[in-house]
C-alpha cells in the first residue's frame, strides 16, 4: 500500500521491479525558508523550473558546502527520483542553483542510484562550489556498488571505485574531516 511518505519506493522490491517503480508519484517543489530572529518572522521563497534541468526542483536530502550554511548560499545538491517524471531507473544526482535561473547542473547515470551525496569543500577555498560531492552508487545493471566523487562546479564524475561488497541504499552518512 503506497502512503504519502514514498519509504516504500526504496524497498528492493520496488527498485528491482519496473512496473512497481514506474507507477510511484513523486511530489516535487523546492523552497527556501529564511528565519528573521528579530522580527520574528519567516519568508518563504520558490524557484521556477531551470530549463536544462527541469527536474532540479525535485531534489531530495539536500547539501550544501557546510562552510556556507548560516549565510546567503546559492548551490544546493541531492538527489533526484525519477529525473524524466517517468521512469525509475533516471535518478541524479543535482546541483541546484537557487541564486541564478537555469544555471542548474545534474549528474545522471541510468539505472545508477546514488545515496545522498555530501558536499566535502577543498581546504582554504573561498568559492561556495569548489569541492566534491561523494557518495555510493548502486548500479543495477551490474548489480554492484561503487563509490564516486563527483566536481560540485561541473558535475563531471573525477573518480570512482568499486566497492567490495554491495551497499544498500540509504539516506544519510556524513563526511568528516580528519582536519
Amino acid at each position: 500500500t503506497q502512503n504519502s511518505s514514498n519509504m516504500f519506493s526504496m524497498d528492493l522490491n520496488y527498485i528491482r521491479s519496473i512496473s512497481l517503480r514506474n507507477n510511484i508519484t513523486l511530489y516535487s517543489g523546492i523552497k527556501r525558508f529564511t528565519i528573521d530572529i528579530i522580527t520574528p518572522s519567516v519568508s518563504v521563497e520558490s524557484f521556477e523550473p531551470s530549463k536544462n534541468n527541469s527536474f532540479a526542483n525535485n531534489l531530495d536530502m539536500p547539501a550544501i558546502n557546510e562552510n556556507f550554511r548560516h549565510v546567503k548560499y546559492c548551490y544546493a545538491y541531492g538527489v533526484v527520483i525519477k529525473a524524466d517524471n517517468k521512469h525509475f531507473n533516471k535518478w541524479a544526482l543535482v546541483k541546484k542553483d537557487v541564486c541564478k535561473v537555469d544555471s542548474d547542473l545534474s549528474w545522471l547515470v541510468d539505472n545508477h542510484y546514488p545515496s545522498e551525496a555530501w558536499f566535502v569543500p577543498t581546504p582554504n577555498s573561498t568559492r561556495e562550489d569548489d569541492g566534491v560531492l561523494m557518495t555510493h552508487v548502486f548500479d543495477g545493471i551490474k548489480k554492484e556498488s561503487y563509490l564516486v566523487l563527483i566536481n560540485a562546479t561541473s558535475m563531471q564524475t573525477i573518480s570512482k571505485g568499486i566497492l567490495p561488497t554491495t551497499m544498500p541504499y540509504s539516506f544519510h552518512g556524513r563526511f568528516f574531516s580528519d582536519v
